[in-house]
């Protein structure tokens, strides 16, 4: 089964560990305000990144993690 990603599809999922807000409408008007916002990781960044980690995987590269 292939769904076809969209920025609303989470919405469809059931959500098991979802915040509550005492303030809804604060909520909704927050959630809109970002939703209008440009998004934090921009698709060539992830693509560089998919690409380094691929080849990390074939061995050419190699992964230091810190945090």
């Amino acid at each position: 089964m292939s769904m076809t990603w969209e920025p609303a599809s989470w919405r469809s999922k059931t959500g098991l560990q979802m915040a509550t807000w005492e303030d809804s409408e604060l909520a909704k008007n927050v959630l809109t305000k970002l939703g209008q916002l440009p998004p934090l990781v921009q698709p060539a960044e992830a693509e560089n990144l998919k690409a380094m980690l691929a080849a990390a995987g074939r061995g050419e590269k190699f992964i230091i993690q810190g945090g």
